[in-house]
């Protein structure tokens, strides 16, 4: 039996693409990282930060940890990123070096320095803990990446999301992603961060797949319209010192203000955790609207330019076309009020 265990760990790990285990020394503690680079020479990098931290704090020596651990025997991850131009570095925990406390910033700091001028686009990205953690990092470094791409994350750890001015992250690829049954961090915690994100930024998205709390059930397919997303072009809008252009935060996936899916806000999960009610009321209102038009066909939802001042109004109203149909539809502007 150990063999036969054996011999399926090896063909998963000959499964991903060559990567090599490399080092870097901090304080005298030698920290461990995964670099997977793809067949060609690439300027796109992504830097992916593992969840489940608490499993590596009072460790007595700093050692690597197999890929199949970090990335819960996901394959598919690296072998799509390699396959679409990317290079991926997967630091490893160890004790406080670890995403959710200070010296797991030093030691992102170093991964950076050492790569920040070998590639032009930078993504960071994690899963669980490692999302929250990448989201932490991202949006009080932003000056250091092109993008963010979360797995189930958690931007209200520590109140941090209260902290993040998202209108002034307006030129990002930012990509949300969760599972519809995770029981751990429900998919509302990063919905509510999307929907601040994308009303100044258009190239914002959030994606809600099947699975529970896992990273193992992502798929090849769903990395791939991951990376899709990521690189999705957008018009580039002209802002000046007075006015901005904004987008509707609908609670769905919207793709050149096309709105394609729409994900409810569970009333369940607002009373668990004590949403406001009157933002809950009025987002249920918005989501039977938005599901009622898309019935009907595709629904293009039109950006809206406005003054600076208005991004301290109580809702904004866009404009939307489907078929022969046009009429307004209005959003609250999560800018101003907070969820939780």
């Amino acid at each position: 039996m150990k063999f036969i265990l054996g011999l399926l760990f090896s063909l998963g790990f000959h499964l991903v693409h060559a990567g090599e285990i490399r080092q870097i020394e901090i304080n005298g503690t030698p920290l461990y990282y995964h670099f997977y680079q793809g067949s060609k020479p690439s300027s796109k990098l992504i830097v992916f930060l593992h969840g489940a931290v608490a499993a590596y704090q009072g460790q007595p020596k700093s050692k690597p940890k197999d890929i199949a651990t970090l990335l819960e025997s996901n394959t598919d991850f690296i072998n799509s990123l390699n396959e679409n131009g990317y290079d991926v570095i997967l630091p490893i925990a160890y004790n406080n070096y670890n995403w959710l406390a200070p010296q797991g910033v030093e030691y992102l700091d170093s991964l950076l320095l050492n790569y920040q001028d070998n590639y032009t686009t930078i993504h960071l990205s994690g899963f669980s803990d490692g999302a929250t953690g990448a989201y932490k990092y991202f949006y009080t470094h932003p000056d250091r990446f092109q993008g963010l791409w979360l797995f189930n994350g958690f931007p209200q750890h520590q109140n941090f999301n209260k902290k993040v001015d998202p209108s002034t992250f307006t030129d990002y690829n930012i990509l949300f992603v969760s599972q519809e049954n995770d029981k751990i961090i429900p998919y509302e915690f990063l919905l509510t961060e999307y929907r601040r994100q994308k009303i100044t930024n258009a190239r914002t998205y959030f994606l809600l797949l099947e699975g529970r709390h896992e990273f193992d059930t992502y798929t090849r397919t769903d990395f791939e319209k991951c990376l899709e997303l990521l690189e999705t072009e957008t018009d580039d809008q002209v802002f000046s010192s007075d006015s901005l252009w904004i987008y509707p935060p609908a609670d769905g996936l919207i793709v050149d203000n096309t709105l394609l899916e729409v994900y409810r806000f569970r009333s369940s999960i607002a009373r668990n955790f004590g949403m406001d009610k009157n933002v809950m009321a009025s987002n249920l209102s918005e989501t039977r609207q938005l599901e009622d038009l898309l019935q009907q066909g595709s629904l293009l939802i039109m950006p809206l330019q406005v003054s600076r001042k208005d991004l301290s109004k109580d809702t904004f109203t866009f404009s939307y076309f489907m078929q022969d149909i046009t009429g307004t539809i209005e959003f609250q502007n999560y800018l101003s009020k907070q969820t939780w």
